[in-house]
């Protein structure tokens, strides 16, 4: 059964902190991976976004929070792990399907504040 790896967070003090801490520099991390590799393939598919998901999943054990996408495969490898096909089918259906919808309306409701700004 999947449990939250913090049940509580906002107890613990100094590990809350810590784990804050690492968070950030899990941001710059992605940053510049990410960064490097799209270098590799400019415009042409987002290979950045690919190594630093992919290495997230291999390294999860090390760097936790490096992505969510890591999470996501770490939830889903477990319920495979525990043999609950059906939801582990469902959880890459809905978060891939959902979460690309979801980027499509995000985008249509901002359009009017990106109005003179570059889109993201």
């Amino acid at each position: 059964m999947l449990r939250s790896r913090i049940e509580k967070p906002w107890e613990g003090g100094i590990k809350f902190v810590l784990i804050g801490f690492a968070g950030g520099i899990g941001v710059l991390l992605r940053f510049v991976v990410s960064g490097w590799g799209q270098k590799l393939a400019p415009g042409i598919f987002p290979l950045g976004t690919v190594i630093v998901n992919v290495t997230g999943c291999l390294l999860i054990g090390i760097l936790g929070g490096f992505t969510t996408f890591s999470a996501f495969g770490w939830e889903t490898a477990s319920l495979i792990s525990d043999g609950r096909w059906a939801t582990a089918s469902a959880n890459v259906l809905l978060s891939n399907s959902l979460g690309v919808v979801a980027v499509w309306i995000g985008l249509r409701i901002s359009e009017p504040l990106q109005q003179g700004f570059i889109r993201p």
